[in-house]
């Protein structure tokens, strides 16, 4: 929880000028090294503070408190900034080793508009090429986001009317140069004895008492890193990564396998330590020779897909090359698109000193000794492999990660025959994959893409009602509307039913209980319907109450708005009670999106200040039904008019004039088998994007019927038509309907589904097990093959860091959701679907996938 600066800093008394700064900073974060007696403090001020009124408050807080540093990492309104503070900012500049002393005492001025910040310098041309080389621009304007949290660009330019050869400072730039870097040689010189010495005293320190008014003490980079994870012998697991030290190569200073078993993770570096064993796999490297160019500034960085760290040396040359060369042999670059991205096939075993670096502001490690080691890659090692039907690419509207390039790759190294590629409305990847697989066969392997989509499904023969019986609109229909405990027929309980009896136009009875859930009512729930706990106490349990509702229905039509929604429930209860539910129904939402298509959205209190029907006591079962019966008259009088005459009537004009960019889309798999199969799909994308594009491409179902030679169509993930029909409670006659449209029905890991028990629509795994099972159960009734598939966004499950990126960028609600959408191995999928039982595990995730693809003809497809 936030804390006021005062309310944290106790013992610091300011004077009357900074007490004024400080009367409303808020700390929103603190950082705390205990051992070094450091504290990093982030704090918001409500007007900007002057750069020396920051130090000061900093110095006198840190001897008001006895510890060695306070620094303060302001935060102020974005209204604050201006040309003004530009002096502060390049103080603070200096301050982060930026090249900016010399260039700007001699006068300068500066422009800001529009987001872009100009500063003119009487400088030489070659004065400001060095600023641009030194990355000076990018410095201000890190600065300047960090207080103000703006973007700005920063543009350094030469003072209009100034020459570089009337420059008095003609020599000045070779010189700044010069003495700059040696000012660099000599802070980090200074700073890694100082360091050395912080290192002895730390070690030598007496344990201090503990002080209840401390700060709060930081465990680490990360408090919640894991312990090594020992895999086998000589294997062990850190991070995310399983580090094979059981013959390692020394390559720099000495053997140290006696304590090679004991590895520190990074995530739990939190102080300075004389001597430390880490582990990690390298990503980076940089080398520079000092001025005097007798030595190397070595800096190798490594990770454990979890954490990272800097290895920071200065070595001879020989020592240098000594490490330099097994990591330039194990580099190799990889084309993401049209970008190239080097990457380091070693993984290190490092014992040296853990310490606080000053300039990157972090942990690093001074290396004393460096061992070769081995990081154990994820194999496919099933006899059979199976086949993923269901990936995606970086060309899947900012939704994966992996190049089409990399999962051809994968797919191949794993031994796989074959991998679709099924991006969301789109085939943008298919000359990669193609390019991708030609590299393959040139090299003698051979791998088959099966091209396709992931495609958005709208079913445009639907319907507003569904059964068979047909009534004239003058007869009598029932409307009615319940209250539940949430969303989910399976889970939740209904606790009141509200209904009226009409005909031609009139309310003639009313039908009203409340219904004892048998479970808690939810407080959000209580918040929107009114319905308590002790409302419900005593009245009929649901069977009771369904049954009290049926004698007032009969076998009249039903009448709800989004009706799916109200009979999935009563289904569960009839169900659930061996009672019988076969009564028609009429969707007034479906009916509405036909009867009133200049209307975005169809809820019910915006029908009813559509037809000026007035206030009502929305989210109560009976008051919602007396509403909706007054606005299905509005609807009844516009038919009429239209001449539609009964529910058949409505059933047929529907299907003939019904718009795509109006109805639910659904996702599909759309499967390319032949070339004629190509030909269609890319006839369908093309109607889908120039004729029913609404907020994505859209496939209709009428024209899916008529392009789909040499197509295999999928039912998708959750959000196809089947599985919400399944998680909607749909009758068994609608689910088998539905199957029997698609040629395979697919189910997914059950983490690809989790955020269903967040939303509280299963309580828990055993749920999404639940509805995986009834797929397979659906599959083997009407005699559809069912295929277990990955919906792979990214390869390691560890990459699922970059794809929350791309999800937080769109403002996804859930974007820190774990979904562990990655391309997983035969084993791992066995693994995962081993609820089913072996057989059926082994025939959906390996055979069915294989049959599959055997049905793909290997076609180019450009």
């Amino acid at each position: 929880m936030a804390k006021k600066y005062l309310e944290l800093f106790t013992k610091y008394i300011p004077g009357t000028e900074d007490a004024k700064y400080l009367s409303e900073a808020v700390i929103s974060k603190t950082l705390v090294d205990r051992e070094a007696f450091r504290v990093n403090a982030f704090v918001s001020f409500p007007e900007y503070v002057p750069r020396q009124v920051l130090l000061r408050i900093e110095e006198d807080t840190k001897n008001a408190h006895g510890i060695n540093e306070v620094k303060i990492h302001p935060r102020f309104p974005e209204s604050a900034f201006s040309t003004s503070v530009i002096s502060d900012v390049f103080d603070e500049c200096l301050s982060r080793k930026c090249i900016s002393k010399g260039y700007f005492d001699d006068g300068y001025s500066c422009e800001y508009e529009y987001g872009t910040l100009t500063i003119y310098i009487n400088f030489r041309t070659s004065g400001i090429d060095l600023l641009n080389e030194a990355n000076t621009p990018f410095v201000i304007s890190d600065v300047i986001r960090e207080w103000f949290g703006i973007d700005v660009t920063v543009n350094i330019v030469q003072d209009e009317g100034f020459s570089d050869e009337e420059n008095e400072y003609g020599s000045f730039v070779e010189s700044e140069m010069e003495n700059f870097y040696e000012m660099l040689d000599r802070q980090l010189a200074d700073d890694y004895a100082e360091l050395r010495r912080e290192n002895e005293y730390y070690e030598k320190r007496p344990a201090k008492e503990p002080d209840e008014n401390a700060l709060p003490k930081q465990t680490g980079i990360d408090a919640d890193a894991g312990d090594p994870v020992r895999v086998s012998d000589g294997i062990i697991r850190i991070g995310r990564l399983d580090f094979d030290h059981s013959a390692p190569e020394l390559i720099y200073g000495e053997d140290f396998s006696d304590i090679i078993d004991d590895p520190t993770p990074i995530g739990q570096l939190s102080g300075a330590k004389a001597s430390v064993v880490v582990f990690g796999r390298v990503v980076m490297m940089t080398d520079k020779e000092t001025k005097k160019g007798d030595k190397v500034r070595l800096t190798v960085g490594i990770t454990d897909n979890t954490h990272s760290i800097d290895l920071k040396m200065v070595l001879t040359k020989d020592e240098a090359k000594a490490i330099m060369s097994p990591i330039k042999q194990a580099k190799y670059t990889s084309k993401r698109g049209k970008l190239k991205v080097d990457y380091f096939n070693i993984a290190l075993a490092v014992q040296g000193a853990a310490k606080f670096d000053k300039y990157e502001n972090c942990m690093v490690i001074e290396p004393k000794d460096i061992m070769r080691i081995g990081t154990v890659e994820r194999m496919d090692n099933a006899p059979v492999k199976r086949v993923e039907l269901h990936c995606h690419t970086n060309m899947s509207m900012l939704d994966a990660i992996p190049p089409a390039d990399e999962i051809v790759a994968l797919a191949k190294k794993w031994g796989m025959k074959a991998v679709a590629i099924t991006d969301h409305g789109n085939v943008q990847s298919f000359p990669i994959a193609a390019e991708a697989v030609k590299d393959i066969r040139k090299n003698g392997g051979d791998l088959k893409v099966i091209y396709g989509m992931e495609g958005y499904f709208v079913d445009d023969t639907a319907r507003a009602i569904f059964g068979e019986k047909n009534s004239l609109l003058e007869d009598e229909f029932v409307v009615f509307d319940i209250e539940t405990t949430g969303l989910s027929p399976i889970n939740c309980g209904v606790t009141e039913i509200g209904a009226v009896r009409i005909r031609d136009g009139r309310v003639i009875e009313a039908f009203n209980t409340f219904v004892d859930p048998e479970m808690p009512i939810p407080a959000n729930i209580t918040e929107i319907t009114g319905i308590t706990d002790d409302m419900v106490a005593g009245a009929p349990k649901e069977a009771e109450a369904f049954k009290a509702f049926m004698e007032f229905a009969g076998d009249d039509i039903l009448i709800a708005h989004n009706a799916g929604f109200d009979t999935s429930f009563m289904r569960r209860i009839a169900d659930d009670n061996k009672l019988p539910f076969e009564n028609t129904y009429l969707d007034t939402v479906a009916l509405s999106r036909y009867l009133n298509p200049e209307l975005k959205k169809h809820k019910l209190d915006t029908l009813a200040d559509y037809y000026k029907l007035g206030d009502f006591n929305h989210h109560r079962a009976s008051d919602d039904a007396e509403m909706l019966a007054h606005i299905f008259f509005k609807m009844c009088e516009k038919m009429k008019k239209e001449g539609i005459r009964s529910t058949g009537d409505i059933i047929r004009v529907m299907a003939d004039r019904s718009d795509p960019k109006r109805l639910r889309s659904y996702h599909i798999i759309i499967l390319v088998k032949n070339l004629t199969g190509l030909m269609n799909l890319y006839k369908l994308i093309t109607k889908s994007y120039l004729q029913n594009y609404y907020r994505h491409p859209r496939i209709t179902k009428s024209e899916l019927n008529e392009h789909r030679d040499g197509l295999i169509i999928g039912s998708a993930c959750e959000s196809g038509e089947l599985f919400s029909a399944l998680v909607g409670n749909r009758s068994y006659g609608d689910l088998m309907r539905i199957a029997n449209f698609y040629d395979y029905l697919e189910i997914q890991p059950l983490s690809n589904n989790g955020f269903m028990i967040d939303k509280g629509l299963v309580k828990d795994e055993e749920g999404l097990k639940y509805f995986n099972r009834e797929i397979v159960k659906l599959g083997e009734k009407v005699g559809k093959p069912v295929v277990a598939t990955c919906d792979a966004h990214f390869i390691n499950d560890d990459d699922e860091i970059l794809r929350k990126i791309l999800l937080t960028s769109q403002k996804f609600k859930d974007s820190e959701r774990n979904s562990h959408l990655y391309f997983r191995t035969t084993e791992e999928m066995l693994e995962e679907f081993a609820y089913l039982g072996e057989k059926k595990a082994y025939e959906v995730v390996v055979e069915n996938t294989n049959k599959i693809a055997d049905q793909i003809e290997d076609i180019i497809p450009i």
